[in-house]
């Protein structure tokens, strides 16, 4: 996930999403695909927003990707980072698309990737840990 500053948080984060999920509840994950703007960073643009040409000044570090645009900053996640992640969580990976709609995600192209994430069936209960993953712990249910 790449919402917060702080990489622990993002997962914390994911883990009590995945927590509160029913099971095989989906969750999808929506960011921007990184991987395009890996490839082909600029340190500088010119682009129209809202009728008002403006100069856009980007800076990029790298461990982990992120980009500061302006005055706002963005984590760029790749596909596997992502899925890691929600993997980490207890998520299945039910799949990755470009869109809402379900198009073929392309690593290269993409804008936008939509990572979804699947709770397991299984009558475990997931606990959380420390550092934000979960574990599981059988469960009698009666």
């Amino acid at each position: 996930m790449a919402f917060f500053e702080a990489e622990d948080e993002n997962e914390r984060v994911l883990a009590e999403a995945a927590r509160v999920l029913v099971p095989g509840g989906r969750l999808a994950l929506k960011v921007v695909n990184g991987e395009p703007i890996l490839a082909s960073f600029r340190h500088a643009d010119r682009e129209e927003r809202d009728g008002v040409v403006v100069t856009l000044s980007r800076s990029l570090t790298l461990e982990p990707p992120r980009m500061v645009e302006r005055v706002s900053v963005q984590r760029l996640c790749r596909a596997e980072e992502l899925s890691a992640a929600a993997k980490r969580v207890g998520l299945a990976i039910v799949g990755v698309f470009a869109d809402a709609c379900g198009a073929v995600f392309e690593p290269a192209t993409s804008a936008s990737m939509w990572v979804i994430g699947q709770r397991p069936h299984a009558v475990e209960h997931l606990q959380p840990t420390s550092g934000g993953r979960l574990r599981t712990e059988n469960a009698a249910r009666g």
